[in-house]
Order: structure tokens, then C-alpha cells, then sequence
């Protein structure tokens, strides 16, 4: 176990719980919009319908705009009877508007928060905490059951909150725009001393991206973070895949 790391932890959060938005026999969270609690088929049409409205990198806040614009041309039965021709198309609209409303739906995971898949920096800080081994070969990669397990460990050491802190100098060193360790921020490099260890930790996290769907990282509205359930997989993604790739991507 990293010493460093764990003497210079946060105490874990407590006090609150995550309460899932889904209703029962459902598999998909509705999408809350106003009065309406809306489905991942009718968020999905609305986008459809009005994507022409999007640019070409929208965020979630874009998303909800196209949506309500949606929702007044349409209304809510409106969308459900348009859904048929969604259905019946495959093409890049199509895709787009079903990952779009997949992306809402993990957003409006649980009451009172916001959640997106873990990313790899905050999966990183916390796979440092735990005992994972640093290894020359390649005998992490690849387990995805094995390394959540580890990150778990290592957030039940530090805490969620720590964790989103530590990545953003995670990011710092290991992104797209690289710093210097020596203007790397001092907590950081006093918290995870071992740049070996940063590295395959971040290496392990990355490629954790490729085998399976993530935990989600949850933003509550109290500004403290928590780490959630793995959700399914894409429906639409999941079809495409099988489709294209015979299920092996």
C-alpha cells in the first residue's frame, strides 16, 4: 500500500446515499425535463428529430436546450408516435441520437446528482492507493473485474473526492497537453511520490477503457463525489457492434 498517498488523505464523505432515479422493471433512468420524466426512446426521437439543432461536440446543457425545443414542437406523445421512424434507421442521425440520449440517461443516474463514466484520471489516483502491482508484462490489462476491484480498494482508502482532486494532476502529467513533473502541482507529486507507479497506474486505466463498461463518478448536488453502479452498455451500441464487428469489438 502507498504510504504517502494514504497519510495525506481526506476523510470519506458520509451522511448521504445514492437514490436511483430508475423506476422498477426498468433498465434505463428517465431523463428529468420540466414536468415530464422522459425515456431513453422519446429523448432519443426528440434528438432525432432536432438534431440539425446541434453542434457537432454538444454537452449535456446543449443536449437538454435541443430537447426542450423537442418537447414544445412535439410534445411528449408527439415523440412517442415519431419513434417508429427512428427505429427504422440506421444511419449516422440515427446512431448519434441514441448515444446522445444513452449520455442523458447515465447523467440523470440518481436523484440530486450528475454522473459520466469514471475516467481514467480518477481511476488512476485511485488504482495508486491500492494494492495493484506495478508489473513489467501485461498481466493487468485486460481484467476489468480485477482492476474495478482494485480501484474500490484504493477509494475506500482516500475517498471519491480526494481521488477527483488527485486527477486533475493526473491529466496534467499524463494528457494530451503534458507538463513537466517539476511544474507538477506539490500535493500531488508529495501524494503519489512514485512516478513509476503513476505511470503504470494510468497506463492499467486507460486501457481499463476498452474491456467493458465503467462505474459511473457521481457529482452530487452537495459537491461531493461518489462512485456508482457500472450501468449497461448502449443498447444501440451493443446492436452496432454485433452487427459490424459479430459482437467482438
Amino acid at each position: 500500500m502507498p504510504e504517502t498517498l494514504v497519510r495525506t488523505s481526506v476523510e470519506q464523505v458520509s451522511g448521504f446515499a445514492l437514490v436511483e432515479r430508475r423506476r422498477a422493471g426498468e433498465v434505463f433512468p428517465r431523463v428529468p425535463f420540466g414536468p415530464h420524466e422522459l425515456t431513453r426512446e422519446q429523448v432519443a426521437t426528440a434528438l432525432f428529430l432536432d438534431g440539425a439543432k446541434l453542434s457537432k461536440l454538444p454537452d449535456n446543457w446543449e443536449l437538454l436546450n435541443v430537447l426542450a425545443f423537442a418537447v414544445n414542437d412535439y410534445g411528449v406523445a408527439g415523440l412517442d408516435a415519431r419513434l417508429p421512424e427512428l427505429d427504422a434507421r440506421s444511419d449516422t442521425e440515427a446512431h448519434t441520437a441514441w448515444a446522445y440520449a444513452y449520455r442523458l440517461c447515465l447523467a440523470h443516474w440518481y436523484e440530486n446528482a450528475t454522473a459520466v463514466l469514471v475516467s481514467p484520471s480518477v481511476m488512476t489516483a485511485a488504482l495508486y492507493a491500492s494494492d495493484l502491482a506495478v508489473q513489467r508484462d501485461k498481466s493487468a490489462l485486460g481484467k476489468a473485474a480485477e482492476l474495478d476491484g482494485h480501484m474500490a480498494e484504493g477509494i475506500a482508502r482516500i475517498g471519491t473526492d480526494r481521488a477527483v482532486e488527485l486527477a486533475e494532476a493526473v491529466k496534467l502529467e499524463f494528457g494530451y497537453e503534458r507538463v513537466s513533473v517539476e511544474y507538477l502541482p506539490d500535493e500531488y507529486r508529495e501524494a503519489m511520490p512514485d512516478r513509476r507507479r503513476r505511470k503504470h497506474c494510468y497506463r492499467v486505466a486507460v486501457n481499463r477503457q476498452m474491456h467493458g463498461m465503467r462505474p459511473l463518478l457521481v457529482h452530487l448536488d452537495n459537491g461531493h463525489h461518489a462512485i456508482g453502479i457500472t450501468p449497461p452498455e448502449c443498447p444501440y451500441e451493443a446492436e452496432f457492434d454485433r452487427a459490424a464487428f459479430g459482437g467482438t469489438r
